[in-house]
């Protein structure tokens, strides 16, 4: 054969976790002629054994052959994700042939010696290809190829002797770098290395695709790392003075960086304005005792961006007359806290008098009350806040209010919040008559759950010096008292004491407590579009009215649908309720549908289910006079479902005690009368109920259904809206 072929190496293959067949394409005389090596991904490289780790076939074959692992390669078939299996051709350097003197001479055996010749040639090629070499213009010698001396090697560093090129090695002690280097590498801190480099250690360097050239101290000024100032995550050191120093040494607009870790506090680090705190891989800062301004604490500032940082406070309710804050910002504008965690505190964030403020993507949970209840509050924003966002934000387990706005703030928005397990008011905007309103704030979209507690215990509530707030479009479900309440102050001044201009609307409440809807004392309302599922009243309009000072005018309730409710579906009650309109609702299967004074409007009134009751308007009942029971408007609509009801009594039941007299019921359906029947009262009678024989009013579904009255001329009942009157539904027998 001839040797045509420089190839002596297969390889690198790549492995794929599959594979174990690996060619290689060049002729060796015996499987030991093969050396196969692996490396693993942190450039380890492994020999392997023949007849452990693989085998060979191919031997004596011009065209080479395989070798076969007894295990596949580790990899998924890309050069950085795999292990590399090389194949190379590595004979002895021994002459193997024998030639006997006179003896024959075979032509097979000298070309085989030959072979193998060049095969070690190849061998000797490759090695060279692999090794440091002199360029081709420069001669060698011994003088510039030998290494020093084992023992001069130990522990040094190689490099070159700077006349004649010789290879030389260096300690630490006397690495001959250059002289003005010297200085530098032996200096003990970073300042002695800057001043012993001279003008080289305020080098200016600009940036790819800047244009200003800066100094590397300059840049890294930008970012202060707050353990480049003595800062240490442990959980343990008071880590307030050296948090203070990397803000102090900011520039403006500067980013303070906090690493990862626990950072624990004993005091509180004041902030400056046009700062950014930016938390790495949600780095803890933990109080360990109780500074009533707060971890981060600032009055008087400007943008401060807080974000990525979880705060946690000591967990300890007996605290001081201030109560603990774990962000305190005061008197401050443009503010921003995202993404970070609040717990184990009174306060998670607390702004007064602050303007122009984000709060969006936070975590608030476990936030405890003071010594006697008070506070509790995931995020506070008192006194004249202005022009806020609240959004997005988680809260669980927060023993008051996940969201307080109180004393004057206005113009934000409170936005697609999660409540769940919370004390008192959930979501709540508040100001006393002394203090300036609550005003144009929208409450929206917020999900609030499981609201318990023995301090008003409701999802959403607004309370007296409040004005233009809407409330739409938010879930609640299970309260103990209110799933949303307006509330004026009992007694207080009309127009200052009692919220006005409220909307609530689209919203959809479950199992609420006491009432889904509860508006006391409030003008200006407009409540439409809710449902309300459970609870013992819907909605509640009330107004004690001049007796107390409470009223409730101009309040339209329209488009809601009220479910399973226990005792009304909606209830107008007190003579402080003036000016209200009522439309289009929808009730099903309450224990009372309404409970609405005779001047107050009704129109396409809708009741759906099997309802046992059918109620009218409380009425005033004069003797000679027709009114008709179901208020001024006579539309009203009743749906029973599949199967159609009889009307089988009408009962009137009056509230002062009457003279002897008749009352006469005139029913309608659709305008016509179907049915009169006459009631005779007694002298100091008080209830009375007439039945109707089955057939004579029969309820389908759409039925419109009136009842006017009217009574003998000798009757005389005693007060005003005297008589509840109401129809008696039920299958026919």
């Amino acid at each position: 054969m001839t040797v045509t072929s420089e190839v002596s190496r297969s390889g690198p293959y790549n492995g794929n976790g599959a594979t174990t067949v690996f060619p290689y394409e060049f002729k060796i005389f015996t499987a030991a002629d093969l050396l196969v090596t692996e490396v693993d991904l942190d450039g380890i490289e492994t020999t392997l054994v023949n007849g452990v780790d693989y085998t060979v076939d191919g031997v004596l074959s011009d065209d080479g052959g395989d070798v076969t692992l007894t295990a596949a390669l580790t990899g998924d078939g890309t050069d950085a994700g795999s292990h590399k299996l090389t194949i190379r051709r590595v004979l002895d350097a021994t002459q193997t042939m024998n030639l006997r003197s006179q003896g024959k001479i075979s032509a097979e055996v000298l070309e085989r010696a030959h072979d193998r010749a060049i095969m070690l040639i190849q061998q000797l090629v490759d090695e060279r290809n692999r090794s440091l070499r002199l360029i081709e213009s420069e001669a060698g010698s011994e003088l510039l190829t030998l290494l020093p001396p084992l023992a001069e090697r130990k522990g040094r560093t190689q490099g070159y002797d700077a006349t004649t090129g010789q290879p030389v090695m260096f300690s630490t002690a006397n690495t001959a770098i250059s002289a003005a280097m010297e200085a530098v590498v032996q200096a003990a801190t970073l300042a002695l290395a800057r001043a012993a480099m001279g003008p080289w250690g305020d080098a200016l360097v600009t940036s790819t695709g800047g244009s200003t050239a800066r100094s590397l101290a300059n840049r890294a000024a930008d970012v202060q790392n707050v353990k480049d100032f003595g800062a240490v995550a442990d959980g343990i050191t008071n880590n307030t003075t050296f948090f203070q120093d990397a803000v102090d040494a900011m520039p403006s607009g500067g980013v303070l960086l906090i690493p990862p870790g626990d950072y624990a506090f004993t005091g509180t680090v004041e902030l400056a304005s046009n700062i950014a705190v930016v938390g790495i891989g949600r780095p803890i800062l933990r109080l360990t005792s109780n500074p009533q301004t707060g971890i981060f604490h600032a009055d008087g500032e400007s943008d401060i961006d807080i974000q990525g940082v979880d705060f946690i406070g000591t967990n300890v309710s007996s605290a001081p007359a201030t109560p603990e804050r774990l962000v305190y910002l005061v008197n401050s504008s443009r503010l921003r806290v995202r993404d970070c965690g609040f717990s184990a505190s009174i306060y998670g964030v607390h702004f007064q008098t602050c303007t122009d403020i984000l709060v969006n993507g936070n975590i608030a949970h476990d936030i405890i009350s003071h010594n006697d209840l008070s506070a509790g509050y995931g995020f506070l924003l008192a006194l004249d806040c202005d022009r806020f966002s609240v959004s997005d934000n988680i809260f669980f387990n927060i023993s008051r209010h996940a969201v307080y706005v109180s004393a004057g703030s206005s113009r934000g928005v409170i936005d697609g919040n999660t409540v769940n397990h919370c004390g008192s008011v959930a979501l709540d905007v508040y100001a006393t008559a002394a203090q300036n309103p609550c005003q144009d704030i929208v409450i929206s979209n917020n999900v609030v759950r499981d609201i318990y507690g023995a301090v008003s215990p409701r999802g959403i509530g607004i309370a007296v010096n409040v004005r233009r707030i809407s409330i739409v479009n938010n879930l609640i479900d299970t309260t103990v008292q209110y799933g949303i309440a307006v509330e004026g102050a009992s007694g207080g001044l009309e127009g200052v004491d009692n919220p006005r201009q409220i909307r609530i609307s689209g919203n959809e409440v479950f199992s609420p407590g006491i009432n889904g809807i509860w508006c006391y004392s409030a003008n200006d309302l407009v409540v439409e579009d809710n449902r309300i599922v459970g609870g013992a009243t819907g909605i509640i309009i009330n107004g004690n009215g001049a007796s107390t000072g409470d009223f409730c005018r101009r309040a339209s309730v329209h488009g809601n649908t009220l479910q399973d409710c226990t005792s009304y579906g909606l209830n107008i009650s007190g003579a402080g309720v003036t000016a209200c309109t009522l439309g289009n609702n929808t009730f099903r299967d309450c224990a009372i549908n309404w409970n609405i004074p005779s001047n107050v409007p009704m129109s396409s009134w809708v009741y759906q289910g099997r309802t046992r009751t059918l109620p009218f308007h409380a009425l005033a009942i004069a003797a000679s006079a027709t009114v008709n029971a179901n208020g001024p408007a006579a539309n009203i609509v009743y749906y029973v479902g599949e199967k159609a009801l009889h009307a089988l009594a009408i009962s009137v039941r009056m509230t002062g005690a009457p003279t002897a007299g008749t009352v006469t019921f005139t029913i309608t359906s659709n305008g016509s009368p179907v049915a009169s029947l006459s009631v005779q009262f007694a002298t100091g009678e008080y209830y009375k109920a007439v039945q109707i024989p089955p057939g004579t009013i029969i309820l389908s579904d759409g039925t419109d259904i009136g009842v006017e009255v009217a009574a003998s001329a000798g009757f005389t009942p005693s007060g005003t809206r005297n008589a509840s009157i109401s129809l008696t539904l039920g299958e026919a027998t």
